[in-house]
């Protein structure tokens, strides 16, 4: 335990020394942001912000606006859910976190803005604020565009983004860059319209380091009625290449020559290790040596405990984190949590029954056989009269407007209908097609997934957040935990017994007659562990006239659901992982850059709880 110990010390030590970016030790946890900005055609921008955010403590969040000559902010607003914050003429930092209950403000010094608002009760909140801001769009001496410092450091940094710039008069001209995060930027189509997409979410579904969000952008073939014209005597180029200085972009024309940050380039063969500022090399060679000490740590534990039970990494309220053996849990035959599928997915990922793309692949596929049980929607067999040959197409009818209570379903229900098109039939390959183009849209869908399936099990009493003091290179620290309660821990081993329960089913001897009912819900749930196929023979041999009786035609209606599900999953992963390996030097979208950004974008700024 000493050892342990003064590993993680020293780890810390080193970090500390060698990290540029600042950490600020707070107790409150910003889980996400997403941004919309839309900018009109009079070169203004509404900007729509969401938080979701957990406070422990301070009275108040606040937006801080720097650098915003030329521009002014209004109609500034807040909401929690059905509740609208009242607007209040002057706004005092000083007053209480009651005084400040349900209530917003600016505070305007100058050039800078604050934009407040009270944190209400401490707790987990998802805050909506909107906002205006005047001549948000700048005017160069030859287009219009803008480089905006969109989200800046903030004592309580989020652990993901998402901003998402409108525009009705991007063309596909439109060039794009994004520095100050680990991540991408992309300009996107969408039934012959554009946008901006920019966020930390990696293709692997893992989150970028984030120091700032700067969103350099030029509207080629835009026009627009009024702009801040404080860059009007610069270029765009002139604004690319000084938001180069400092940055990881390369020049693809050339494997070879890399950006040098002053118009030039230089060769990669006899200045490799020169590519980055000094800043960023001091940030990699510390990393590195971060990297392999933790590496060193982490293959001593492995082989110290060799052999023990297995860890799931999570934390329970009764101190019992040691899961037991796999091959020592119990059948279970029922259907796990209460039948709700959303905790049987988040249990999956979180004990890795399934690896994360087929996981993917089996919740969507599970979602469309629900909805067809239930009728929402409805499975058809076409055949199609090819040039030679006539051909089986499977649709499924997304025609239905339909309202449902989860958010998520109601989003992945309307995906679908865009990908369907304007007959509401979708397709073979539709879903496909559309995935490959929208993959940015699939990656956010099952990451806000996990956001609602852990805020369900917070609901259910399965996890209790705590917050814990602990000292870090001997400071006091408060910081948030997340335990799982003993009954968590129960419906895991139920989930692993009902994986070993139909991975065994056939030599169990289970040879009862089971209700359709049950049936049905064995094929949904075993969608997700990837086991839906050894399910639909099973019942063929032991249940050949389910077909008469269920919704879930075995032998089309099934299989087509997960053709549909794996096709558009894989669609997506593909497009991800080849946008995430295209350089973005010219414009068109690829990886962000960890520097760089320019010293005199338009404005933005940092905030978060004080």
């Amino acid at each position: 335990m000493k050892f342990k110990k003064l590993v993680l010390i020293l780890c810390l030590f080193i970090a500390s020394l060698f990290s540029f970016v600042p950490v600020y030790a707070s107790a409150n946890d910003l889980s996400n942001i997403t941004m919309d900005v839309y900018l009109n055609e009079d070169g203004s921008a509404r900007i729509v912000e969401t938080w979701e955010i957990y406070v422990t403590e301070g009275t108040e969040i606040y937006k801080e606006m720097k650098n915003m000559s030329g521009s002014e902010i209004y109609d500034f607003s807040v909401s929690e859910g059905e509740t609208s914050f009242t607007a209040l003429s002057s706004w005092d930092i000083n007053a209480s976190r009651q005084e400040k209950k349900y209530k917003s403000g600016i505070i305007q010094n100058g050039n800078s803005y604050e934009l407040c608002f009270g944190v209400g009760d401490y707790g987990q909140h998802t805050f909506t604020f909107q906002y205006t801001i005047s001549n948000f769009v700048d005017q160069y001496s030859d287009i219009y565009g803008m480089n905006y410092r969109l989200i800046n450091e903030m004592n309580t940094m989020p652990d993901w983004f998402v901003i998402t710039i409108h525009s009705s008069l991007f063309t596909n001209e439109t060039k794009v860059y994004a520095f100050g995060f680990e991540g991408t930027v992309y300009l996107i189509e969408n039934n012959g319209e554009y946008y901006i997409e920019a966020t930390n979410v990696l293709a692997e579904g893992e989150y970028g380091g984030i120091q700032y969000a700067n969103v350099l952008s030029g509207f080629y073939g835009a026009s627009f009625t009024s702009a801040n014209p404080k860059h009007s005597s610069r270029s765009f180029q002139d604004m690319v290449d000084e938001a180069m200085e400092g940055s990881d972009y390369q020049k693809p024309t050339n494997d070879q020559d890399y950006y040098n940050g002053d118009g030039s380039y230089y060769d990669n063969e006899t200045s490799n290790f020169f590519a980055v500022s000094f800043g960023s090399e001091f940030r990699y060679f510390s990393m590195a040596i971060i990297y392999f000490i933790a590496m060193g740590l982490m293959f001593f534990l492995l082989i110290k405990n060799r052999g023990q039970k297995n860890s799931s990494g999570l934390k329970f309220t009764d101190n019992q984190n040691e899961l037991i053996k796999k091959a020592e849990v119990n059948y279970f035959r029922d259907i796990p949590c209460h039948k709700n599928l959303y905790v049987f997915y988040y249990i999956c990922l979180k004990v890795n029954l399934i690896n994360e793309q087929e996981a993917k692949s089996g919740m969507l596929s599970a979602i469309l056989l629900s909805w067809i049980r239930s009728g929402i929607i409805t499975f058809e067999k076409r055949t199609k009269q090819g040039l030679f040959s006539k051909k089986d197409i499977y649709a499924i009818d997304f025609s239905k407007n339909v309202e449902f209570e989860v958010e998520n379903e109601q989003e992945l229900y309307n995906y679908f209908r865009l990908a369907a098109g304007n007959d509401g039939i979708l397709e073979n390959k539709e879903f496909e097609k559309w995935c490959k183009k929208n993959y940015t849209k699939i990656d956010a869908w099952f990451l806000m997934l996990e956001v609602y399936c852990e805020s369900l099990v917070k609901e259910l009493g399965y996890m209790e957040t705590h917050i814990v003091e602990s000292k870090v290179l001997f400071f006091p620290q408060k910081r948030k935990i997340n335990l799982y309660t003993p009954e968590f821990r129960e419906e895991i081993y139920h989930v692993i017994g009902f994986q070993k329960f139909l991975k065994e089913f056939s030599s169990l001897n289970e040879k009862q007659v089971l209700e359709v009912m049950l049936w049905e819900d064995y094929l949904i749930f075993a969608s997700i562990l990837g086991l839906a196929e050894k399910i639909e023979k099973e019942i063929g041999q032991l249940y050949p006239e389910f077909v008469e009786h269920s919704n879930l035609d075995i032998y089309y209606v099934t299989m087509a659901t997960r053709m549909f599900a794996y096709n558009g999953i894989t669609s997506a992963a593909r497009a991800s992982k080849a946008a995430s390996n295209d350089s973005s030097f010219h414009g068109g979208g690829g990886s962000s850059s960890f520097g760089g950004g320019g010293g005199s974008f338009s404005g933005g700024g940092g905030g978060g709880v004080r």
